[in-house]
């Protein structure tokens, strides 16, 4: 079954689905950045592409970084960027960047490549830390 059939999806990573809403996907665009020879720079890019609730495409934005997965809460993105170990914080419905967290190491808020992402009901957000071996916490209400 195809629900989305566009060329932006190849090599897309993770995918929130609001109930009624859009489909928020990131791709790590790590055949653009191949070509460019900046694949794991500073300078590697990925990409956040909203679908519509008839998964037409709506909107694509581009940032420094390699977006892995994202997660939505209220109006925000919440996307982990393996290359910076950091979360950004996204406005949902602009995609402006608001703010994010985290950065490389083993302590409170460090990270080493955070893949998976997840908020609950409660507004708690929960990062799978790959190489520290870890699943690390944060609150929305303290980020946004």
């Amino acid at each position: 079954m195809k629900l989305i059939q566009n060329p932006l999806v190849s090599g897309s990573l993770g995918i929130a689905v609001v109930e009624r809403d859009y489909r928020y996907l990131v791709s790590p665009r790590l055949f653009d950045a191949k070509a460019k020879g900046t694949l794991g720079t500073k300078e590697e890019e990925g990409r956040i592409i909203v679908f519509n609730q008839n998964n037409r495409l709506v909107t694509a934005k581009n940032f420094l970084g390699r977006l892995i997965d994202v997660a939505v809460w209220k109006d925000r993105l919440f996307i982990t960027d393996g290359l910076n170990h950091r979360v950004l914080i996204v406005d949902k419905n602009t995609l402006a960047l608001i703010g994010g967290f985290g950065k490389p190491g083993k302590g409170n808020k460090e990270f080493s490549f955070p893949k998976g992402i997840a908020v609950g009901e409660d507004g708690q957000i929960y990062v799978g830390d790959m190489f520290n071996g870890q699943i690390g916490r944060a609150s929305c209400r303290e980020r946004v």
